[in-house]
């Protein structure tokens, strides 16, 4: 709506193409650890030339943070039929980390090939050269004993994902500037501020906004009239049904409470008042985050009022009445805290 840590600015790395089309990679971490073709290529040896290609390409975002000293924490999210699937993990080094990271991938995409891989080739110790043996001793009575049968070798056993953790919620905060067709006389212009919780799919949003004033005069007086302002709350809740990498879309309902304020200019007694503005709004949300924990949205809304109030100066006739239908344009900026 930042990977941050004492490991300074992050860098983030794509590698869509890399692994000869088995994993489209979102990798985003700290600086001084590998880059992405480290994690892609070891996925490749892992898996081998055996191992059947998906159609396509598995979908893997990972973050790697670094908030204390000699801890790393990976939080690896993979896209399939069933929706999203978060995985865990934490290491000494980054570059351990990226390691484990390729485990896991591997182990999603083909188990059997990761069990039949070889380990990573590792330099060879310098061996000295063994002393020449000692004479042999006269040779010993030979005893017969029972064959005893020599333990077949196995294959290593294969490492456990770790489970992924209960859902956390998170909390975001907005600010936003809309157009509005209807609320006020002619076209108005509004701005404000939202707080979301977010849990999965869902948000939950509580936000408050103030229209600029607009002027309506009457129409056989025009030097007569009134400016009619807004100032309105809102409680909603999103649902974002399409979520694919760093774009969410998803329609929105909220109740919106406020006042509607007029104050008369032009006639002798010029007057003012108010009224309650309470309105239904529903529509569609997009998001678009081409940076951690940042942000773009727009929105498209329309709003029903349970009541259309109409300004009136005494005498003279109406100012102003709201519309059956108001239609709202949004955009804005939205904030991801941790």
């Amino acid at each position: 709506m930042t990977c941050a840590g004492l490991a300074g600015l992050a860098v983030t790395s794509s590698a869509s193409a890399a692994g000869g089309g088995r994993v489209a990679l979102r990798w985003s971490v700290p600086e001084g650890c590998p880059d992405a073709s480290r994690v892609t290529g070891e996925v490749d040896r892992l898996l081998g030339d055996q191992s059947p290609r998906p159609t396509l390409p598995l979908e893997v975002a990972v973050t790697v943070t670094s908030d204390v000293p000699g801890e790393f924490k990976v939080h690896l999210e993979t896209q399939g039929e069933g929706g999203p699937r978060v995985r865990e993990i934490k290491g000494a080094s980054c570059t351990a980390v990226a390691d484990v990271t390729a485990l896991l991938i591997a182990l999603i995409l083909d188990p059997a090939a990761v069990a039949r891989a070889a380990p990573a080739p590792s330099p060879s110790p310098t061996v000295a050269p063994a002393p020449a043996p000692p004479a042999p001793p006269p040779p010993a009575p030979v005893v017969s004993e029972p064959a005893v049968p020599r333990p077949v070798p196995t294959a290593p056993p294969v490492p456990e994902a770790e489970p992924a953790r209960a859902v956390r919620p998170s909390f975001r905060l907005q600010a936003w500037t809309l157009a509005d067709a209807g609320s006020l006389p002619g076209i108005s212009v509004a701005f404000g501020g939202k707080a979301a919780l977010v849990i999965e799919a869902f948000r939950f949003e509580l936000g408050a906004g103030a229209w600029l004033d607009r002027s309506a005069t009457l129409a056989e007086r025009p030097s007569v009239g009134g400016d009619v302002g807004l100032v309105a709350g809102s409680a909603g809740a999103c649902w974002s049904f399409l979520r694919r990498g760093p774009f969410e879309l998803g329609p929105c309902l909220a109740f919106e409470l406020g006042r509607l304020h007029a104050d008369g200019f032009g006639a002798t007694s010029q007057g003012s008042g108010s009224a309650l503005w309470s309105a239904l709004q529903g529509g569609g949300l997009f998001t678009w985050s081409p940076v951690a924990r940042v942000a773009a949205l727009a929105r498209l809304d329309a709003a029903v009022p349970f009541a259309r109030p109409t300004f009136v100066i005494d005498g003279l006739g109406a100012v102003y009445r709201s519309g059956e239908v108001v239609g709202r344009a949004t955009l804005g900026v939205e904030v991801r805290l941790p």
